[in-house]
């Protein structure tokens, strides 16, 4: 099963002796600057990625630094200060994307490290019913959680925060074949959960049986929404 994940990204930027007891040995990268200044270390999350069309959560943080003596730049796009160690950063295009940050002192401003990014492109969403995208699903799955969310190539997105808000589903219509009775059923669910009408459509229907989501609209942090792939799953 996928993790969820709400893609922050973590940049610490740490002294040798790793005093904030950050030292994870996880991509970490060394890098040196010039020859006043010790070597340290640029340690990210395991992804080193960002991606374009959404807002990127980034938290940077330096050890012995306040927050507010950082500031931070980006060559291939914004990247803004919300609060404390959070920052949003939004990317315009390209394969890559180096951030720079800046500890500010005494009123000078002196670049303390910087790390490059690679910039991808979100891959079009997959609707998932219980963990399941295509092929044969059982009752007791689709009992068990009867929700539909979002894959988005790697990740599971159910629970993707951007700017505190969701990228969720917000409606779609549901058809049951039962191929005994030659009975068809049509519902319409107003969020991302099947109705009590469509939970009993299911336990009606028998092994091989088919039903179908259709008509998905995807609402985005943004506000607009988009329709996206339809999905077919059998009774196993």
């Amino acid at each position: 099963m996928k993790n969820k994940i709400k893609l922050i990204m973590a940049i610490a930027i740490l002294t040798p002796c790793l005093l904030c007891g950050q030292g994870n040995s996880t991509n970490k990268v060394t890098i040196s600057e010039n020859a006043s200044r010790d070597m340290m270390s640029v340690s990210v999350s395991k992804l080193n990625i960002l991606y374009l069309g959404i807002d990127n959560p980034v938290e940077i943080a330096i050890c012995d630094v306040k927050s507010e003596s950082i500031s931070a730049t980006i060559d291939n796009g914004t990247i803004t200060k919300v609060s404390g160690i959070n920052w949003i950063v939004k990317l315009y295009n390209g394969n890559n994307a180096v951030i720079k940050i800046y500890v500010e002192k005494d009123g000078k401003k002196t670049l303390y490290g910087e790390r490059i990014f690679k910039v991808r492109r979100m891959q079009e969403p997959v609707p998932v019913l219980a963990g399941v995208k295509k092929g044969t699903i059982d009752k007791k799955t689709i009992l068990d959680n009867p929700n539909l969310t979002v894959e988005f190539g790697d990740f599971l997105l159910e629970d993707f925060l951007i700017n505190g808000d969701k990228m969720v589903i917000t409606s779609f219509s549901f058809t049951s074949v039962d191929s005994t009775k030659k009975e068809v059923e049509s519902y319409v669910s107003n969020n991302n959960a099947l109705t009590i009408n469509m939970i009993n459509s299911i336990k009606r229907l028998n092994p091989g049986d088919k039903f179908y989501i259709e008509n998905i609209t995807l609402k985005e942090p943004d506000g607009s929404t988009r329709k996206i792939s339809a999905m077919t799953l059998a009774i196993k």
